[in-house]
């Protein structure tokens, strides 16, 4: 959920600067979504909000309030664009200077962060080279202690902590270039260069520029192409075998596959080639939920189906790598 350092600051311009009671309200409230966007961080109010607050639970994922808080930052920064154009209106320069002096101290913190974040952060998670050298000996069948293992996880780590560092200063140069923009056009348009729909029309152009960058990396042409996705899902003979028997009786539509590769309940790999009973959703229907647990698998065991199960969802084929106890 990115807002973009240009909301942030006209966020801030509101704060400081108007003492509208719909200020104080989006500022509460998006503190407080923040909060719970905190989840297990902030066990000691959410664990309560999750146990006595109704309908609390229905946020599975504690990441969803951020896109309030988004929604809240944006009006604040409306709130924070009518200051100014208030100040433009009334012509007054001290007022002006005032509201420029804060701008420039939300672009000096700008700028701490960015020289400062580099010597200040370690660009590596708690326990992660444990955790990485447990990796790399389970997969080399050796021991955790090995020499070999610890400097294996050590490079690792180290290049990771090299990429995350060029990500935070590429992201902070370009926070603080948004920034240093914003403020320029805001200058300008209280010297009387620009006229207000002008302002506005660069604010909201800097503005797309720095979100549209963000979002670019999420979602592209790379992102939308299903040739990269089957690329990136391996496909394996058995694979190619259902493939082909589907396309034998016209198509899909005629029969299901049920995977025991790993967790069947959890592995979306292949309903990438067949009309799969398994896979994940968070929010499965209880009626699904119910199938699942009561008449696909013998008493919660997720490597035996029963048959009366299968027969339900017409399931013709089923992906093991070990026998099935409850099948001959």
């Amino acid at each position: 959920h990115y807002v973009g350092g240009l909301v942030l600051l006209l966020s801030l311009l509101a704060y400081t600067s108007t003492r509208k009671t719909q200020v104080g309200a989006l500022i509460t409230g998006a503190s407080v979504m923040t909060i719970f966007a905190l989840g297990e961080h902030a066990a000691g109010i959410n664990r309560m909000m999750f146990d006595h607050f109704p309908l609390f639970s229905t946020f599975r994922a504690p990441e969803t309030w951020l896109s309030m808080v988004a929604l809240w930052l944006a009006l604040l920064g409306a709130l924070g664009w009518e200051v100014i154009e208030t100040h433009v209106s009334k012509g007054k320069l001290t007022q002006q200077r005032r509201l420029l002096y804060t701008l420039l101290a939300g672009l000096a913190v700008v700028l701490l962060i960015r020289v400062a974040g580099p010597s200040a952060l370690t660009f590596e998670r708690p326990g992660e080279v444990a955790r990485v050298a447990a990796q790399i000996a389970q997969q080399n069948n050796v021991p955790t202690n090995d020499p070999r293992v610890a400097q294996a996880a050590a490079d690792y780590i180290d290049s990771l902590a090299d990429d995350r560092l060029d990500l935070y200063t590429a992201d902070a140069t370009r926070t603080l270039l948004v920034v240093g923009a914003g403020i320029a056009i805001i200058w300008l348009l209280f010297s009387g260069t620009l006229t207000t729909p002008v302002a506005v029309s660069a604010i909201l152009l800097v503005g797309l520029v720095d979100l549209y960058g963000v979002a670019h990396r999420y979602l592209n042409e790379e992102g939308l192409s299903n040739r990269d996705i089957a690329r990136n899902i391996p496909m394996y003979d058995f694979d190619r075998f259902l493939v082909q028997k589907a396309e034998e009786l016209g198509g899909k539509g005629h029969f299901r596959v049920l995977s025991l590769e790993g967790d069947p309940l959890s592995n979306a790999r292949p309903a990438m080639y067949h009309e799969s009973i398994g896979g994940y959703h968070a929010a499965k229907l209880r009626v699904t939920q119910d199938y699942l647990d009561l008449m696909l698998f013998y008493y919660g065991d997720k490597g035996a189906p029963a048959p009366a199960g299968l027969d339900m969802m017409n399931v013709r084929y089923i992906v093991s790598p070990r026998r099935i106890p409850t099948f001959p």
